[in-house]
């Protein structure tokens, strides 16, 4: 057996040079942080050759996971990672430090002594240690001052490497010196063939490293499954990238060929559209055609009306010829007799002077006429004038004084136009009057022209506060109408698009007009998220021609304006609650200084005041003041303050619609006024006398009538006023008769037109007939069907023309929704896969585009998928499949059976060396089982083997496969492989097995297990099983064996624990440590202080270690067997000795 004796330490943590001599089994003592992991760290570093790869620093405090320590920071004496506090721990690092670890086996039997170690090297100045050397000295053991040189005191300084390698290699017999580039690998395998039983029984490196790692990294656990996983198999991982890359190339490529299917289905489905919009234009010409002949059917029979019309009106006209030739030579007859009769009552002097005598009255009654006519309107414009002292608030002064003067002629002209006075001083004003009439009604003009102007803006205010309220009522901003598209196009993409103003509002009124102002159209610009950014810009620009003036801000810029903004700029007014907002208005704003005078504008570069003034790139200029929108989401009160400005506004609006009725009752008065003041001044003056000489001279013309009349040519009288009569009455026929014949003739005019209109019309209908027939999509046998049964079921003519219209005008608006619904699925699937080579050559326009054009790419595509693209990524496929199959074969499933063998191979080895050892009257034996999530693949292993594994199945192929089991098996396995998080499960072998531990009696019968065990027990019982699991695993790692006479043989046997044995009793820990004592193993255990008695009676040398601000001292004692007794006796003194 080769003993560790002893453990040489030079500037490693916060030691100096120490020389620790050990005998047996050894217990490293101390309060935690005192350093005690410090030493298990430098016997593990010297073991591992300092190779990161194998090093863990501290694992059993760290749940065996590796700590922040590192070689550097022990060789530079850092504490805690890496730093040093030189306030609490009143020291520092060292600058720069060589640092020599080493330790030394003695063979039992030959008493010659072995040597392992390293030199290193570390600085502050660099990040990193250098292992300076690697050295294994055979038949030496190497002491402190092989290392150090001794200064005054108790100073000391370490040799160079170069020196202390030279003097090894003058001293050893074919010792073992490397640098530090050389492998450490190599440097393990030289001590472990040094320290092993024999040249034919070699302590193998995975074994050792495996092993000791996991006693020195062992924490309390409460899992068979966990420990044999952790501490037992070896962490071996299988090669799943190979298949797991075929496997994903299998299911692109199955995605691809799935999509491009999908995408043939699509283009199917788009194809039925394309087909039912031809079956709907198909109808609609149908449905015309048939609108047209029942239009032509019902003009035609309403041509045959009109024309027998004609005929009937054209016999009557005649008919009213011929009586009016008749009437004609009737009149001529009776005007001969009158004639005779006449001339025979004019010679008479009675005659003749009555004659006269009428005439004169006639003429007389003309006059009188005449100049009462004219006297009455000149009242009448008197009272016109009276009605404009009404409007006396729009009228001039002048034209009021001049009204209120003509007041004073009331009542000078009654209403049946009598004078009562003198009419010249009415004449003389009248004289005046247009001239100052015509300047009024210029300036009521020029008001009204104003007022008109101001109506026509409120209106315009008002329309636009009413759609402002109408949006403000639904929770959002007033926006302009292409903004609203933007944002429904931007919805339809699932793309939430939100405006600026909605986002921000300004805080302070006094600037809200000067800050939208000066932001404009700017407010309606929207905000997407920056991955949707790109998205939304390609629809901006596929609709830009009908979506002018719209705005998307470039949110991807977001996190480089996010905090640039200036506070004391224009921003402090304003409130923002959104990232991508705040930083835009930074960008718009963040440099522009509200300011107060005109001297602090010309002073900043960029400034605005309250009042609309704006200063920008050295130009002072105004801002244009707009209506309020940003509110954020306080639309409510934007909403209240719309109203009530619509309300105000109404208010002024109807004031001014008032005032421009009565300015347009004052024009139009005016208008009369001027146009009845047309008077010959002179006549009027003079109507008075005219209108009483001309009733004197006509009461005298009466009275000579009326004497004449008295004589007696009474029998003459009364036949001339029969002929007249019966003239007359004659006449009065010829009246109607003409009347009727000129009512016929319209009449005839009328039907012409008609006529006209309806051969126009029917020659419109039967091109249109002759078009609609030649159309590729009539279909006459149906048209015919469909007329004949409307023709049953409808009344007239009419109502089937209104019938057939309604049906194609329906077919014509589903034709046209097919034609939008392909426009935009062509679109869509073009903008989805235009990057494809199929689609390079295509090129569509939403818009401008032709149906037919749209339609040709869609059966194109289908065309081209279906021959070429389908077909290529099916052939690809089905390559991957199988060689994901082949992979899955050859590579992972025979590999995981042998990994699974090997599972097997290492319990029957634990067990055997557990069997051998009963701990307490009990044997432990170790049992695994399969993991219940791996059962299907365990079964599927089990059934593979090199001679039928061709007949295990394909990954891809389950359902070809009769057999349930491996179909749940290849379903596991891809379950697995497609989980990111689950797929390593798949390539650890361990994970496979669940382990349990069973607790037999000496006899071997079965007691319980240690999962029930843990259970019931206390809370250390259950750890024994796994330190002696790990004892056991060493000591065969060692090579360690009994001899017949009972004496363990074998090389070096260290085992290292850190923090040992916690809350198990001293009993069990006396027999735990009996039992690896047993088995040959030397023990190195730290542990805390209230663990010294218990390792103080079963240890061989006691290392206490503690540690006062920046150093820490170590103690080391060798219990002697009479205390070991008392001890374990429960006795509390322990007799030691130095």
């Amino acid at each position: 057996m080769k003993k560790l004796n002893r453990i040489v330490l030079v500037n490693w943590y916060l030691l100096g040079a120490e020389e620790i001599n050990i005998r047996g089994n050894t217990a490293i003592i101390g309060p935690t942080g005192s350093g005690k992991s410090s030493l298990l760290d430098a016997i593990q570093t010297v073991l591992t050759g300092a190779s990161k790869r194998h090093l863990n620093y501290n694992a059993s405090a760290n749940d065996g996971k590796a700590s922040g320590r590192s070689i550097r920071s022990y060789i530079l004496g850092m504490i805690d990672s890496g730093s040093a506090n030189i306030k609490s721990l009143g020291t520092q690092p060292r600058q720069d430090a060589t640092s020599y670890l080493a330790l030394v086996f003695e063979d039992s039997k030959t008493g010659k002594e072995s040597s392992v170690g390293l030199a290193l090297s570390a600085s502050l100045s660099s990040p990193e240690e250098d292992v300076l050397g690697r050295f294994v000295l055979s038949n030496v053991g190497v002491r402190k001052s092989d290392f150090i040189d001794a200064l005054e005191g108790k100073s000391y300084q370490a040799k160079p490497w170069i020196e202390v390698r030279e003097t090894m290699k003058k001293t050893a017999l074919d010792p073992y010196i490397k640098s530090g580039s050389a492998s450490a690998t190599q440097y393990i395998n030289r001590y472990l063939e040094e320290l092993s039983p024999s040249a034919d029984h070699l302590i193998t490196l995975d074994s050792f490293l495996k092993n000791f790692k996991n006693a020195l990294k062992f924490v309390p656990i409460a899992s068979p499954t966990r420990f044999v996983q952790d501490f037992v198999l070896a962490e071996a991982p299988l090669q799943i990238g190979a298949y797991q890359k075929s496997l994903n190339e299998y299911r692109q490529l199955e995605a691809k060929t799935l999509e491009v299917a999908k995408r043939i289905d699509d283009l199917e489905l788009i194809k039925q559209d394309c087909e039912k919009k031809h079956q709907q234009e198909q109808s609609s010409v149908n449905y015309q055609w048939i609108a047209t002949e029942a239009r032509f059917d019902e003009l035609g029979a309403k041509q045959d009306d009109i024309q027998d019309q004609y005929e009937l009106q054209k016999e009557r006209e005649e008919e009213i010829e011929e009586e009016l030739a008749t009437q004609a030579s009737l009149i001529k007859q009776l005007q001969s007799q009158l004639l005779r009769f006449e001339q025979q009552y004019e010679h008479s002097d009675v005659g003749l002077k009555l004659q006269q005598l009428e005439q004169n009255k006639k003429l007389l009654v003309l006059q009188s006429q005449q100049d009462q006519k004219a006297v009455l309107q000149v009242r009448q414009l008197t009272l016109l004038l009276s009605s404009l002292q009404s409007y006396d608030t729009l009228l001039s002064t002048d034209t009021i004084n001049l009204v209120k003067e003509f007041a004073q002629f009331d009542g000078l002209i009654s209403e049946t136009g009598q004078v009562e006075g003198n009419l010249k001083p009415l004449t003389q004003r009248l004289v005046a009057l247009n001239a100052l009439l015509d300047k009024e009604k210029a300036q009521v003009f020029a008001q009204r022209s104003l007022l008109n102007r101001n109506i026509l803006n409120l209106k315009d205010e008002c329309k636009q506060l009413e759609s402002d309220v109408s949006s403000l009522k639904g929770g959002v901003s007033p926006l302009s109408q292409n903004t609203k598209r933007l944002i429904a196009l931007l919805n339809e993409a699932n793309i939430t698009a939100t405006p600026l103003s909605h986002l921000s509002e300004v805080t302070d009124r006094k600037w809200q007009d000067a800050i939208e102002g000066y932001l404009g159209a700017q407010r309606e610009a929207l905000i997407v998220e920056p991955d949707d950014a790109e998205a939304a810009i390609r629809i901006f620009r596929a609709h830009r021609r009908q979506l002018m003036g719209c705005r998307v801000i470039d949110t991807t810029q977001t996190r480089l304006w996010l905090n640039r903004g200036d506070q004391n700029s224009a921003l402090r007014f304003i409130r923002c609650n959104n990232d991508h907002a705040q930083a835009y208005l930074n960008r718009r704003l963040g440099g522009i200084k509200p300011v107060e005078t005109e001297r602090e504008l010309l002073r900043e570069d960029s400034a605005m005041t309250a009042d609309g003034m704006l200063k920008l790139a050295g130009t002072i200029s105004t801002i244009r003041f707009v209506s309020h929108m940003m509110v954020g989401i306080n639309t409510d009160g934007m909403r209240e303050s719309r109203e009530k400005q619509l309300a105000n506004l109404s208010a002024e609006l109807m004031d001014f619609l008032k005032a421009d009725q009565r300015l347009e009752q004052a024009d139009s008065l005016l208008g009369r006024v001027m146009a009845n003041n047309q008077f010959d001044v002179d006549v009027i003056g003079n109507a008075s006398h005219t209108l009483t000489r001309l009733t004197q001279e006509l009461e005298s013309v009466e009275a000579e009538i009326s004497q004449l009349q008295q004589h007696d040519d009474t029998e003459l009288q009364e036949r001339i006023e029969a002929l007249k009569l019966r003239i007359a009455n004659v006449e009065l026929e010829q009246k109607k008769l003409d009347r009727e014949r000129q009512q016929i003739a319209e009449q005839f005019g009328a039907l012409n037109t008609q006529k006209s209109q309806l051969s126009s019309a029917l020659a419109a209908l039967d091109e249109e007939r002759s078009r609609l027939t030649s159309n590729a999509k009539y279909n006459a046998e149906f048209a015919s069907e469909r007329y004949a049964l409307l023709e049953g079921s409808m009344v007239s003519g009419a109502a089937i023309y209104k019938e057939a219209i309604s049906r194609a005008d329906k077919a014509n608006e589903k034709a046209r929704g097919f034609d939008q619904k392909v426009r935009k699925e062509v679109a869509d699937h073009y903008g989805k896969y235009h990057h494809a080579n199929v689609d390079d050559d295509i090129q569509l326009d939403y818009l401008e585009s032709k149906f037919e054009e749209f339609e040709h790419y869609v059966i194109h595509q289908i065309d081209v998928l279906s021959e070429t693209e389908l077909a290529k990524y099916a052939k690809r496929a089905e390559l991957a499949r199988k060689e994901a199959e082949e992979t899955f074969r050859s590579d992972y499933v025979s590999k995981l059976k042998d990994s699974l063998d090997q599972v097997a191979h290492i319990i029957r080895e634990l067990n055997h060396s557990l069997k051998r050892r009963p701990f307490n009257q009990e044997i432990y034996q170790f049992r695994c089982y399969p993991n219940g999530d791996m059962k299907d693949i365990l079964d599927l292993v089990e059934r593979f083997s090199a001679q039928d594994h061709a007949n295990v199945g394909g990954l891809f192929d389950p359902h070809l496969s009769n057999d349930p089991d491996h179909v749940r098996a290849i379903a596991s396995i891809q379950a697995l492989i497609s989980d990111n998080e689950k797929h390593q499960d798949l390539a650890d072998y361990r994970k496979f097995y669940n382990f349990e531990v069973d607790i037999l009696d000496a006899e071997g019968n079965k007691k319980t297990t240690l999962s029930q065990r843990i259970q019931t027990g206390s809370g250390g019982e259950h750890q024994i099983p796994f330190y002696l699991a790990i004892a056991a695993a060493l000591s065969t790692t060692y090579r360690l064996h009994e001899t017949t006479d009972g004496e363990i043989v074998g090389g070096f046997s260290l085992a290292m624990f850190d923090e040992a044995f916690n809350k198990i009793d001293m009993i069990k820990t006396s027999t735990c440590m009996g039992f690896m004592k047993d088995i040959g193993l030397q023990v190195i255990a730290a542990a805390p202080d209230d663990k010294r008695a218990v390792m103080a009676a079963n240890m061989d040398t006691i290392i206490s270690v503690w540690r006062e601000g920046g150093a820490v001292s170590i103690d080391v004692a060798y219990p002697k067997e009479k205390g070991q007794v008392l001890l374990n006796g429960q006795s509390d003194t322990v007799l030691t000795s130095p």
